[in-house]
């Protein structure tokens, strides 16, 4: 039974834009998402300070959280973008050390 005042119009507006809100969040978190792997794959480090300004304004909590995780250790998140390491070489250090 719906409220005094309340109509199926009013609730089914109500939750078009909610649905509607979530779903421009949805695709907002898509893209970003894809311009992070671009930016990984394309050896793009230098573009990674934008992408963090652009992906905080969206404040999308799992995304901030993302954030807040990789700007911990910017330098390092940066390195890992730049420079190809190849995890053989500390396989060869670990098995001298045996």
């Amino acid at each position: 039974m719906l409220s005094k005042g309340w109509t199926f119009k009013k609730i089914d507006i109500r939750a078009t834009k909610q649905s509607v809100n979530h779903l421009s969040k949805a695709s907002s978190c898509l893209q970003y998402n894809q311009i992070f792997k671009e930016l990984v794959f394309g050896k793009k480090a230098e573009k990674l300070g934008k992408w963090i300004i652009e992906a905080q304004a969206l404040e999308i909590d799992d995304i901030n959280s993302f954030i807040t995780e990789i700007s911990r250790d910017i330098e390092a998140v940066k390195n890992a973008i730049t420079y190809e390491y190849n995890k053989i070489l500390a396989e060869g250090s670990v098995n001298k050390l045996k």
